[in-house]
């Protein structure tokens, strides 16, 4: 009995562990400068009423473009497709060219992208 006490409290121990570097893991952002200069937004425009985007939408499009560039430090970005998904969502489509200095993978950019940019639909880079 004392065995099994003394391995459950191993196990348990080693679960804290294990949640507690996960937690030291998670990559911290830091935003990148932005300048408004360097988006075409009258093709953001032509883009979005060639995808019959609404015209709420395509004022949040540029909030969700300069995120974007915040966020990875975007050489380029080219808006690629939008779709309304099965959940009557909007969908936003984005290539992004990364710097050569990339400090994090696709995957943690596109977690952080997709969690701001979530209240306006969903987007994939």
């Amino acid at each position: 009995m004392t065995v099994y006490e003394k391995i459950e409290k191993l196990v348990k121990a080693a679960h804290i562990i294990n949640e507690k570097q996960k937690e030291s893991k998670k990559p911290v952002f830091e935003t990148y400068p932005y300048s408004a200069d360097n988006i075409n937004t009258v093709n953001l425009t032509r883009l979005g009423e060639s995808y019959h985007v609404e015209i709420v939408l395509q004022e949040k499009i540029k909030t969700m473009v300069e995120t974007i560039i915040r966020i990875t430090n975007a050489e380029k970005l080219f808006w690629s497709g939008f779709t309304i998904n099965s959940r009557n969502r909007p969908q936003f489509d984005f290539v992004v060219l990364l710097p050569p200095n990339a400090k994090y993978s696709y995957s943690d950019y596109l977690t952080q992208v997709q969690s701001k940019c979530s209240e306006i639909g969903s987007v994939l880079i």
